[in-house]
């Protein structure tokens, strides 16, 4: 199966960060009995300080996250990523994290940026 991208990070702490994702990731995989369930993009990107990096999921993983009893019944796409974002600050992470889109997370400062 092929991996698709599901989230868009940015961090400013790449190392750490990628290290903090990897054991969330890890963590669910365990839950889900799961292999190879992730992938990192592989050409992260560097600019005003922030690092920005695509996380890809395969459809089974997240299929069975959704089963798992890691969500309610509601609003189970977005517990993904809310439970996520919880694992990211028990680690005191700063890095941030949503659903994947073709627009970059800082399209706005970027515009700005640009004028």
């Amino acid at each position: 199966m092929t991996k698709q991208p599901l989230f868009s990070a940015m961090t400013t702490d790449f190392d750490a960060d990628i290290k903090n994702f990897k054991e969330i990731l890890n963590k669910l995989e365990l839950r889900t009995h799961t292999k190879n369930g992730y992938k990192f993009s592989p050409d992260a990107k560097m600019a005003a300080g922030w690092w920005f990096f695509e996380i890809f999921l395969e459809q089974e993983f997240v299929r069975k996250i959704i089963e798992s009893d890691l969500t309610s019944k509601r609003k189970r796409r977005d517990n993904i990523l809310k439970y996520i974002e919880g694992q990211l600050k028990k680690r005191k992470s700063k890095a941030r994290i949503r659903f994947y889109d073709n627009y970059p997370l800082m399209r706005r400062y970027w515009s700005w940026l640009m004028k």
